[in-house]
């Protein structure tokens, strides 16, 4: 599980509304806290949020398929 905030919570749910997110401390509103599954998809978006990967750069770390390289990439 990893910890996310309200921000990223609900970008990640726009982008992958099936997605698990649990939140802590239901009854108490100010002492709350989400996390979220570890799954690829999504820790990848919220690395691109938070500004670990910039959006093009996954492309291009992406080992080539069996077709070799595509033109433009």
């Amino acid at each position: 599980m990893i910890a996310i905030t309200l921000s990223e919570k609900e970008a990640i749910k726009r982008r992958f509304p099936d997605v698990h997110i649990a939140r802590t401390m239901k009854q108490d509103s100010k002492r709350h806290h989400y996390y979220m599954v570890e799954e690829r998809g999504p820790v990848r978006y919220l690395n691109e949020l938070r500004g670990l990967v910039d959006p093009g750069e996954r492309r291009r770390d992406r080992k080539k398929g069996p077709r070799g390289y595509r033109k433009g990439v």
